[in-house]
């Protein structure tokens, strides 16, 4: 079988040095795990009020908003210009609004989203990529070491996770160009093919 010439990237939130860092995600909602399950949580997710992301202590200096906003929970949060965008690309997955506060507690925005991706594609092939196993979960990749992916890929959305390694988002050219053309800010890429698995 031809290879697909599509190419793909594994897909980062970054603080750029000055970004504003949450801490975690709400505590009135799905815990963190929940958002790498592929599994709709809007009829678990807390209304806005209850639905508060705060800018970790430990950063206190870091008060810029970019479209994306880096945590530590490793959930994907994203404003309005990006959803907007999201939706206009056909993107397979939820939007589940959050509230921001700073450091002291104070409101800061309401126009951010906690994206919850609900698109698992057969990615990784698993013969030729090298990949550390979980060994709790034997059939999920706990580390990649060196990304190959699969000839025979299908994606019905431009951001998607691998069905064995659900933590860990890509994204199509096509949607990575977009974003650049939109200038959306706070997010890095790295080309999956050949990929050692660091986010520098």
């Amino acid at each position: 079988m031809e290879k697909t010439t599509t190419k793909y990237y594994a897909f980062f939130s970054t603080d750029h040095g000055d970004g504003a860092m949450l801490s975690a995600v709400p505590g009135d909602g799905p815990t963190a795990n929940k958002y790498k399950k592929t599994s709709s949580l809007k009829s678990v997710f807390p209304p806005l009020e209850n639905a508060v992301m705060i800018f970790d202590s430990n950063f206190t200096k870091n008060t810029k908003l970019y479209d994306i906003i880096d945590c530590l929970d490793t959930v994907l949060v994203i404003n309005k210009k990006v959803k907007e965008v999201f939706k206009r690309e056909g993107i397979t997955g939820e939007f589940l609004q959050v509230r921001i506060w700073d450091h002291n507690d104070a409101f800061v925005s309401d126009d951010y989203y906690i994206f919850n991706n609900l698109e698992a594609v057969e990615f990784i092939d698993m013969e030729k990529s090298h990949v550390a196993m979980n060994p709790l979960w034997p059939d999920r990749v706990k580390r990649i070491l060196k990304l190959v992916v699969r000839d025979d890929v299908t994606v019905n959305s431009k951001i998607f996770c691998p069905t064995n390694m659900k933590g860990q988002l890509f994204i199509t050219e096509e949607l990575r160009d977009r974003l650049i053309k939109e200038e959306i800010t706070g997010f890095h890429t790295y080309q999956a093919d050949g990929w050692d698995g660091f986010c520098i």
